[in-house]
């Protein structure tokens, strides 16, 4: 068996229907439509760090660690390795 784990590092959203609800209830087309590129932060640094995930890079790492402390836990007995 083969596994094949690929990586989404750029990921465009186009917002066709930009809208903001006013007060009354009614919908309001936004003047300017916009282009989400998806490349956030966390995609960036899981590139430059050479990562399959955003959440193994030092962005992620310490807050991790922080939840192990205070509850007490390992977060690699919850993780299922492909």
């Amino acid at each position: 068996m083969i596994l094949c784990r690929i990586k989404s590092e750029w990921l465009l959203q186009f917002a066709v229907m930009a809208v903001c609800r006013e007060s009354d209830g009614s919908l309001q087309k936004l003047p300017k439509q916009n282009i989400d590129c998806g490349m956030g932060l966390e995609r960036v640094v899981s590139v430059i760090q050479g990562k399959m995930s955003n959440y193994d890079t030092d962005l992620f790492a310490p807050l991790f660690v922080s939840v192990q402390k205070v509850y007490n836990s390992s977060l690699t007995s919850i993780i299922t390795p492909l």
